[in-house]
């Protein structure tokens, strides 16, 4: 039975009237100082006549389960302690973020900040906060951001819904203890796919429980980046500015799925979903991942491997799609002193406290420490990022006019989630398939169809390109 995939449906259109904070002129007392009336002014700016600095709570909201998840905490933790406005940021971690924000929004009980990918926000129309003031009403400047991954965050109306957290280059990690052992040179990794499947057959040892790949069909990120290396892009805009799905006819994702198949079937690629903390323990030879494994490198024996220009398409492995960009979002579900105090986070997030020093931001230190491409300038400019081999090679130039943050579809699609679901699905129903070529004919075809329901109910009928 064709199975189709669950629309947010949005039941209706929370609006929230907000006042921008700093627009309240003050009048100058007599005798008062200009000191006096520029701190006056700063409280103004500072705080919304509507908020209590002794009890501001903020919820957030996010799916970092895994090791990256321990430093989020520990950066929430640390603005919580530290921050002289009375805010708390309640933070919860889970994996039914998605879930939790489709039942929440709608009844205005869903976070007043959440990250999420840039689909978010088409997926969430309506239900986000422009954030265009936070330029002028904290010490962020527009143009410390980049704009090339910056202007990923706008809406259809030319006002910013986001901003940029963190950009997931997807590499190939190994393990160079396990290249010694089983007599690879831990120097060359490998630079093809044949090469790749070859190096695994070597390192897999059924007796220590130890796998020579770690492709995971349930990670989101990697598997697009891996079958977009076969087979490009899930939908296409094509020239007259139509949308083709490209499941069905296409050899190269037919020969990556092959593949996929094949490294499970060989025993090289473990059916488990714990490919991560097995890739920790060095159990894991080679894997495709983003940044959040370099804490804990060392103590596995894990290198970065292959970090090279990302391109959409290729035979070797050396060249990537980037993953899609994760961006800061404000909900409608925030009152006005909570949507003051979400911005002075955002702004204690990539600044300080004024005084701290740009390394150790939380923004830099996220970069720094998990391994992800920054998108704000002062950090991508400090001493510890650009000494950092591996953030640099892998950072555009700040007057980059491209950047390919593209995944499974093009910039801002619409059909982003649908669309990285349905692969998702795809691939983990063909992982436990009996793998014939007819069963893959007959898989890709249904998801074919459905991805193409998506883009109709997205751009309508005409839009869709056939055939």
């Amino acid at each position: 039975m064709k199975r189709r995939m669950a629309a947010l449906f949005m039941t209706s259109l929370l609006i929230l009237s907000m006042t921008a904070c700093g627009d309240t002129q003050v009048e100058t007392s007599p005798g008062m100082e200009d000191g006096d009336e520029e701190q006056d002014l700063q409280e103004e700016k500072d705080m919304p006549e509507s908020a209590d600095a002794e009890e501001i709570t903020i919820t957030f909201w996010n799916a970092w389960v895994g090791s990256d998840g321990e430093t989020l905490t520990e950066l929430v933790d640390q603005f919580n302690e530290e921050n002289p406005y009375g805010i708390t940021v309640d933070m919860t971690i889970t994996s039914s973020v998605t879930e939790m924000l489709q039942s929440g929004l709608p009844t205005g009980d869903a976070a007043d900040l959440f990250l999420g990918d840039t689909g978010c926000i088409h997926k969430y129309d309506g239900y986000l906060q422009s954030i265009d003031s936070i330029f002028d009403e904290t010490d962020l400047k527009k143009e410390d951001f980049l704009e090339s991954y910056l202007e990923r965050c706008y809406g259809e109306d030319g006002q910013i819904y986001g901003l940029p957290f963190q950009i997931a280059q997807m590499c190939l990690f190994y393990n160079k203890d396990l290249f010694e052992q089983n007599g690879l040179d831990p120097d060359a990794p490998p630079v093809t796919w044949e090469e790749y499947q070859e190096y695994a057959e070597k390192i897999t040892d059924a007796s220590s429980n130890t796998f020579g790949s770690g492709l995971y069909y349930c990670f989101q990120a990697q598997t697009g980046a891996f079958l977009q290396r076969f087979g490009g892009l899930v939908v296409d805009e094509t020239e007259d500015g139509r949308m083709k799905v490209n499941l069905t006819g296409n050899q190269g994702l037919k020969d990556g799925m092959q593949y996929f198949y094949h490294m499970y079937q060989s025993g090289n690629n473990p059916y488990e979903k714990d490919i991560d903390s097995m890739m920790l323990a060095g159990q894991i030879g080679m894997m495709i991942n983003g940044g959040w494994l370099k804490a804990g490198l060392d103590n596995a024996g894990i290198h970065y491997g292959i970090a090279r220009v990302p391109v959409q398409t290729g035979e070797n492995i050396d060249q990537y799609a980037l993953s899609d960009m994760s961006n800061f979002y404000v909900t409608t579900c925030a009152d006005e002193k909570e949507t003051w105090a979400v911005k002075k986070f955002l702004e204690w997030w990539y600044t300080g406290d004024g005084e701290t020093v740009i390394d150790d931001t939380a923004n830099s230190r996220w970069s720094l420490e998990m391994g992800y491409i920054a998108s704000y300038i002062p950090t991508i400019n400090c001493d510890a990022y650009q000494a950092d081999e591996l953030l640099t090679n892998l950072s555009v130039a700040a007057d980059a006019e491209e950047v390919q943050t593209v995944l499974y579809c093009p910039a801002g699609s619409k059909c982003y989630t649908d669309a990285s679901n349905a692969v998702i699905q795809m691939a983990e129903e063909w992982v436990y398939s009996d793998g014939t070529e007819e069963t893959l004919d007959a898989t890709l075809k249904i998801y074919q169809e459905l991805i193409e329901e998506s883009v109709i109910e997205n751009y309508g009928e005409d839009r869709l390109a056939r055939g």
